[in-house]
């Protein structure tokens, strides 16, 4: 093989090193380039299993997600004259034998792949700005209102009901084809009081009780069995046919977004003219080489310096941006969406099924990653698209 190799970074808890582990033994499985651990082992509950382990000292003051944020963007000073290196995230798992086709679209002086979302989403998570605050205490102030008026909310939602994230797929395939729609929206409106809908999937909705089913089991509880109570108690309006929740404003509750990111990289690094849409890169693959060495350096300094501020999030994807645009490679070439794709637990028409594989679009289209980023619920055997990566790599987790 040419001088490839891959790069993984890791500080602290034994739960961030299982993760590696496991995405350690699916990429050897795949794999025919050496794998390189680059870590601060003094901070490390568990041992690192099965790649080359480079070791190196952290400052102390570092806490340990700085720690590995420093090794990583310092990465390019690490490597060979002639080597090309891709970073992994511990949470980017190989699934196709196509890995190694990753180093041929290296292109100077660092390739990424782009984020699954518009800056201005990311900017909540990225600052102390009060946003996420703002936003954290309206949807709990409107969904403490919505629990008293609905006794399902707790047991039909997309985090513990997998049959409610399934019907969120169906009513997604039933907006594709009008005629279909049509035939459920005119019984849903004027339909007889003791009229079931069917759907599909043994899915169906009874007028008598307003609530979704499949087969006995209730699913859903429509916003119509409370929705003028909600808004009699805090002014909050439910929109059809939009589906949101409104605020006395007429702002959507449930929408988070900022552009405080890129009035704080103007303000602190002075890097101007940022695009509050540009979708940006994703931190958790890209490709480098020695070539590479002053992007990184100055994505490094500029994290530093981010590390002391404590308007700044401990995050390594803001400075990115600001590293970015002040080199003007924010039209730079990106990797395929299949090295970097990134599994979104809260979308649940991002899915797998075992006949037609993964897709980001409840299977208007396909995809095969070569990739997958499992960013939250990793290991959640109940997830279908955990239960893909299983079925695909012959792994298990074995985590407590």
């Amino acid at each position: 093989m040419p001088n490839h190799r891959f790069y993984f970074v890791v500080c602290g808890a034994a739960e961030h090193i299982r993760t590696l582990n496991f995405a350690i033994r699916a990429l050897q499985k795949v794999s025919k380039v050496p794998i390189r651990v680059v870590t601060d082992s003094t901070r490390n509950e568990i041992p690192v299993e099965g790649a080359q382990v480079l070791d190196i000292r952290t400052p102390d003051t570092f806490d340990h997600h700085q720690a590995s944020i420093f090794l990583k963007t310092s990465l390019p000073e690490l490597i060979e004259d002639q080597e090309i290196g891709c970073y992994l995230d511990s949470d980017v798992i190989a699934l196709s034998p196509e890995v190694d086709t990753i180093f041929s679209h290296f292109a100077a002086p660092v390739t990424f792949a782009k984020d699954h979302s518009p800056l201005k989403y990311f900017s909540p998570y990225a600052l102390n700005c009060d946003c996420l605050n703002d936003y954290k205490t309206k949807v709990g102030a409107l969904e403490a209102i919505i629990k008293k008026h609905n006794p399902l909310h707790e047991q039909c939602n997309i985090e513990s009901n997998m049959n409610t994230r399934e019907l969120f797929r169906v009513f997604d395939r039933l907006k594709r084809k009008p005629f279909r729609l049509l035939k459920f929206m005119f019984p849903f409106y004027f339909g007889s009081g003791s009229c079931e809908i069917k759907l599909e999937q043994n899915y169906s909705y009874r007028k008598k009780t307003k609530l979704f089913y499949r087969n006995e089991e209730p699913v859903l509880n429509h916003a119509l069995n409370f929705h003028r109570e909600v808004k009699a108690e805090c002014g909050c309006r439910y929109t059809f046919p939009g589906m949101k929740w409104k605020d006395v404003n007429g702002s959507d509750v449930y929408s988070l977004q900022c552009d405080h990111l890129a009035k704080g990289i103007a303000e602190k690094f002075g890097v101007q003219g940022i695009d509050n849409n540009w979708q940006h890169w994703n931190g958790g693959v890209f490709l480098f080489n020695k070539a590479s060495v002053p992007f990184m350096k100055e994505w490094n300094e500029r994290t530093l310096a981010a590390f002391d501020d404590p308007y700044w999030r401990t995050r390594d994807q803001g400075t990115l941006v600001a590293t970015v645009w002040n080199n003007q490679l924010q039209n730079h070439i990106l990797l395929d969406t299949k090295y970097n794709f990134i599994a979104d637990f809260y979308n649940p028409l991002i899915t797998w099924d075992v006949e037609r594989g993964f897709t980001t679009d409840n299977f208007k289209t396909m995809l095969c990653p070569v990739f997958i980023h499992v960013y939250h619920h990793f290991g959640d055997i109940n997830w279908e698209i955990w239960q893909g990566v299983e079925q695909i790599t012959h792994l298990k987790t074995t985590f407590d």
